[in-house]
């Protein structure tokens, strides 16, 4: 019995290594959903808020050498294989309630 559980936990660890490590399982693309005000009495703050997250994903994907945090030297997440980061931005009107806006992320998360 105990053999038979020595042998279990070694091909469960050999499978696991496997499929972790492979390069065929590495995303390309991570999606990112971004609830932001685009429009109405906000959207100035909105936009800004998406140019800074649109520098910071642009930051992280590729290789910036003239800034001088770690991210900048990745080129992508290297923990995931490179992978780059996508970001989904969905405009959040101001009339919504937080409700709202937890069920339209929900919505754009499932879809993503």
């Amino acid at each position: 019995m105990r053999s038979l559980r020595s042998l279990l936990f070694i091909c469960v660890l050999f499978l696991s290594l496997t499929i972790i490590s492979s390069p065929a399982y590495a995303q390309k693309e991570i999606k990112i959903g971004v609830l932001y005000p685009l429009s109405g009495a906000l959207a100035t703050i909105g936009r800004d808020l998406q140019r800074a997250a649109e520098l910071t994903a642009d930051i992280i994907n590729n290789k910036t050498p003239g800034v001088d945090i770690p991210m900048a030297k990745w080129g992508g997440i290297p923990n995931l294989g490179g992978a780059k980061i996508k970001l989904i931005f969905v405009d959040i009107e101001e009339s919504l309630t937080v409700v709202q806006i937890w069920q339209r992320g929900s919505y754009w998360m499932i879809r993503l």
